[in-house]
C-alpha cells in the first residue's frame, strides 16, 4: 500500500469512531483505534530485519545554521531592502557550495546537494512567516464573535 493510499484510508477510522460513539458507546470507539496500536510494535518486531538501519548522525540544524551565517557574511546591512536584496539574490546559496570553496572549513562535511536541501528548506519553512497574521485575524474574528448579544 503506497503512502498516499494509507492518507486517503485514515480519516475512515475518525468517521468509523464518531458513528460507534454515538449508536454503540464511547468504550468501542476508543478500543478499535487501541488495538490497530497494539499491532504495531508487532509488525516492528517481525520485519526488523527488512528495515535498513542506520545509526543516528546528529542534528542537522547546527550545519544548517552554520551553512547560513557563512553564506550571509558580508551580506548583513541594517537597511531591510538591502538586506533582503543580499539575502534573496540567485548566488546567496551558489557562493558557500562546497565545490566553490577554496579552502573549505573543518565543519563543512557535506556536498553540494545538501546545500540545495538546506535552500529548499528554508524557502518552504518562509510559509509560517504568515502564521502570526493569520493569528491575529483569527484571535480578532474571535473576539468580535464573543461579543455579539443574541436577543
Amino acid at each position: 500500500m503506497t503512502y498516499s493510499e494509507k492518507v486517503c484510508i485514515t480519516p475512515l477510522n475518525q468517521c468509523s469512531g464518531s458513528q460507534t460513539s454515538q449508536y454503540v458507546g464511547f468504550w468501542l470507539a476508543y478500543t478499535l483505534p487501541t488495538i490497530v496500536f497494539i499491532f504495531c510494535p508487532l509488525i516492528l518486531i517481525v520485519g526488523r530485519n527488512r528495515y535498513t538501519r542506520s545509526p543516528p548522525t546528529g542534528s542537522v540544524l547546527e550545519g544548517a545554521f552554520r551553512l547560513f551565517m557563512y553564506a550571509a557574511r558580508g551580506k548583513w546591512s541594517f537597511n531591510p531592502i538591502t538586506l533582503y536584496k543580499n539575502f534573496s539574490s540567485p548566488g546567496f546559496w551558489d557562493s558557500v557550495k562546497p565545490s566553490k570553496q577554496i579552502q573549505k572549513p573543518s565543519w563543512m562535511t557535506f556536498d553540494d546537494q545538501w546545500v540545495d536541501e538546506v535552500n529548499r528548506g528554508l524557502k518552504a519553512c518562509a510559509v509560517f512567516l504568515w502564521f502570526p497574521l493569520y493569528c491575529k485575524q483569527a484571535f480578532l474574528y474571535y473576539l468580535r464573535a464573543s461579543d455579539r448579544k443574541e436577543c
